[in-house]
């Protein structure tokens, strides 16, 4: 086969594969069903009232020793957390997907596991995914220097990130450009079942959030960090050095805010499709305490002021809650905090 032939083979599965992610004769039903309303909540959940929200809390599996960490989960009860063993050296990942570490890679930091089973992040050798069936593979780029950057995955298991300062996806091994941003570096964070995509463009110090449903939309001064199936963005404004969380739906940007006087400073990580938020609180100018938290969806509408997540599990417990990484569709929440002491992984359970 010729160079030519081949480069033609190339560019016409690459957009069959665009074509397939963004088919034009469906963009308008996935618009619609991005700016619907209201979402679309799971039952179970928004019967829940803030009052009666209780959870059981159940330690996660990981190694004994370790200086920080990080922690993702799924709707299928897969967990994977990155660690650092001490200060000084390097983080690697340590997968259980239920059952015993399955991938030690060096330099690597967890960044999204998806419904499907994938995991993605990224180390100094660039971007990666790793799945059960197939290991660890690395992500394709273009370039002499490694520049992929993975930060998001679908349940179908399309990669979003960055590759050097340009938004891109990953599909079957390709990579698709998601187009040029006239505002310098930019990158997706997450991307929903529908293939729509959520980022910013940014220098470090200031941040503009947009979605892309086969075209960009600005969402204004904020970093772009989450987004579920029904219409809802999750964001968080730069307030210097730190962050207040913000829930974006058909146009309205909705404060998240602290149930604390002195922690106010509030940073959202992750949303369901029932409208249900977490993250935590904390303010570096009085204190170095995080406290995790859960911003939930109720019949009455969103729970703007935050509820500690240590006054829903157990007085006895003998944890600490800091951060909440991850909420699934059931409302199991993944995050860190301390166990007796020691720095550990946790999961919330929803009490019915």
């Amino acid at each position: 086969m010729s160079a030519s032939t081949s480069g033609f083979n190339a560019r016409r599965r690459l957009n069959g594969l665009r074509n397939q992610v963004y088919n034009p004769s469906v963009m308008s039903t996935r618009r619609a069903l991005f700016l619907r309303l209201g979402p679309i909540a799971a039952a179970a959940l928004m019967s829940v009232g803030a009052a009666s929200i209780e959870y059981r809390i159940v330690q996660l599996r990981l190694p004994s020793s370790y200086y920080s960490l990080a922690i993702t989960g799924n709707e299928q009860g897969d967990y994977a957390a990155g660690m650092q063993r001490t200060v000084w050296e390097d983080r690697f990942v340590f997968q259980t997907l239920g059952g015993p570490p399955r991938l030690s890679l060096p330099e690597a930091r967890i960044s999204a596991l998806g419904d499907g089973g994938k995991l993605v992040g990224n180390s100094a050798k660039g971007g990666w995914e790793y799945t059960r069936d197939f290991g660890l593979k690395m992500l394709p780029y273009r370039g002499n220097r490694p520049s992929a950057y993975a930060r998001g995955v679908n349940g179908a298991g399309i990669v979003v990130g960055s590759m050097g300062s340009r938004p891109c996806l990953w599909v079957e091994g390709s990579i698709i450009p998601l187009g040029p941003r006239p505002q310098g570096p930019s990158w997706g964070a997450d991307i929903n079942e529908d293939n729509i995509v959520v980022g910013s463009d940014g220098d470090g110090h200031f941040e503009r959030a947009w979605y892309w449903d086969g075209e960009y939309h600005e969402l204004g001064g904020y970093w772009g960090t989450a987004l579920n199936n029904t219409g809802q963005i999750l964001l968080n404004e730069k307030v210097g050095y730190d962050t207040f969380g913000y829930l974006y739906e058909s146009g309205k940007y909705t404060r998240l805010y602290s149930p604390f006087r002195e922690l106010i400073f509030t940073l959202a990580t992750d949303l369901n499709d029932s409208g249900w938020v977490v993250g935590c609180a904390y303010n570096p100018w009085v204190s170095d305490e995080y406290r995790a938290l859960v911003w939930p969806a109720t019949p009455k509408g969103l729970e703007t002021t935050g509820i500690d997540l240590n006054d829903l599990i157990p007085a006895d417990a003998d944890w600490h809650l800091d951060r909440a990484s991850t909420i699934t569709r059931s409302g199991t929440i993944y995050g860190t905090g301390t166990y007796r002491g020691r720095l550990a992984a946790f999961k919330l359970i929803l009490v019915e």
